[in-house]
């Protein structure tokens, strides 16, 4: 399997470098760039399998960003994890995987990025989609406990699910660990 690629969108340019940088020591295939237009164009062009992007961009905010990513098929599937130093912005949910706030561990951006790749790789694989109904979720081996289905070979995703019951949504915290 070759690495996962992750685009980095930050309008910090020494942060969005050093956190591509850390990335790459951490297995990734990782690019930076520091507006939202620039971001929606590269993760088409790239081909990246997940987007690290910040709120507050100089352009376009980074709802708008996500927005434009779900939008269109090329980039319809990427995972997508909101990173800020302020706390969740409310609907951040309704298209992003994550919502992380600094400051965090490089292994934990690490894990969130790869448990959200694998989420959505199982979707892709005709999984069914978490939230999609209760007897689903019952039955979707990505709403286990330790551990879970992974579509990866060789990888082991310890994971827990919670439900929100004011969206109907699940949302999954995952650790994929190579086995």
């Amino acid at each position: 399997m070759s690495a996962i690629k992750v685009l980095v969108i930050d309008d910090n340019r020494v942060h969005a470098e050093g956190l591509a940088e850390l990335l790459e020591l951490s297995g990734f295939e990782s690019s930076a760039v520091w507006t939202g237009l620039d971001g929606v164009e590269m993760a088409e062009r790239l081909a990246v399998d997940a987007v690290l992007l910040d709120m507050g961009l100089p352009d376009i905010k980074g709802f708008e960003v996500c927005r434009r990513l779900r939008g269109n098929p090329a980039t319809s599937e990427i995972a997508i994890i909101f990173h800020t130093g302020s706390s969740p912005h409310p609907g951040w949910d309704h298209e992003a995987d994550s919502f992380l706030t600094y400051p965090i561990a490089i292994s934990e951006i690490a894990s969130v990025i790869k448990g959200s790749v694998l989420k959505r790789r199982a979707r892709k694989d005709g999984e069914p989609r978490p939230g999609s109904s209760r007897s689903a979720m019952a039955a979707d081996p990505l709403n286990q406990s330790s551990p879970a289905h992974s579509p990866v070979p060789g990888v082991q995703v310890s994971c827990a699910s919670v439900a929100n019951p004011k969206t109907s949504q699940t949302y999954m915290n995952a650790i994929a660990i190579p086995g």
